[in-house]
């Protein structure tokens, strides 16, 4: 005859396997405490930490420039506050306070204007014709070669509507600007061209030329320029030139 199964007693407990008796859940996740606060609450957190009074600078050479070479590792990328990464949510409550309320200065090659060119645009269509509080663009060591680059401002100004101020000079750069100012640290007279390029894009947008005309006019006006930039600054004929 077969021996009777051991009846189980109420009272004793499963086997757990190893380590399981010292398992603990995982904490429950905490919410968000910046977005629990009321929304004026957020909106002071928000300029505190991103509003400054100096203006933000960007693309900054560090060192001298190999032409021969890409310059985008010899700068500072275009890099916004980590508070901006946290979440979509908080993004879309802070990027506008950052850009709005920022004077910005921005020194770029003109090799390198295509890539700040989208930036400027895509901010744009986000925030307006002045998603800046400010902006100055700072053109560097420019040389003539290069000066076919500057259409894209042209066509930057063409399709945005950006509002662009009258330029300061060379020099340091300063604070104090307004508007959108461009200009370029070494020569005069590229700066007053490509004052002069980003002027024909505005002109064309008010009198509602289509791309490809303002295209034209501003590859002709290019023309012109390098034909007579061997002429000084103050001739007749260079005013003549620059003059849109």
């Amino acid at each position: 005859m077969p021996p009777r199964a051991k009846k189980k007693r109420a009272t004793d407990s499963p086997k757990q396997p190893p380590g399981l008796a010292e398992w603990q859940p995982p904490p429950a996740k905490r919410s968000n405490s910046l977005m629990t606060l009321p929304a004026e609450l957020r909106n002071h957190v928000y300029e505190d930490v991103l509003v400054d009074s100096r203006p933000i600078r960007m693309f900054r050479d560090n060192g001298g420039r190999d032409r021969s070479q890409s310059t985008k590792r010899k700068r500072t990328p275009w890099r916004e506050p980590e508070l901006l990464a946290v979440s979509k949510a908080i993004r879309a409550e802070t990027s506008t306070i950052y850009y709005r309320g920022n004077d910005f200065d921005i020194e770029v090659y003109l090799p390198d204007i295509a890539d700040l060119c989208r930036r400027i645009r895509r901010l744009v269509e986000r925030y307006g014709i002045r998603p800046f509080r400010s902006l100055r663009i700072v053109i560097p060591d420019a040389d003539w070669s290069e000066l076919r680059y500057g259409r894209l401002l042209g066509l930057l100004f063409y399709q945005t509507g950006l509002q662009a101020g009258p330029g300061v000079g060379t020099g340091a750069a300063r604070a104090g600007f307004k508007e959108t100012q461009v200009l370029c640290t070494k020569y005069v007279k590229i700066e007053a061209a490509l004052r002069a390029v980003i002027e024909i894009g505005r002109k064309s947008a008010r009198e509602g030329w289509d791309q490809w005309r303002m295209e034209v006019e501003i590859d002709r006006w290019l023309e012109m320029c390098l034909a007579n930039k061997d002429k000084s600054s103050a001739s007749k004929a260079w005013k003549s030139v620059v003059k849109v």
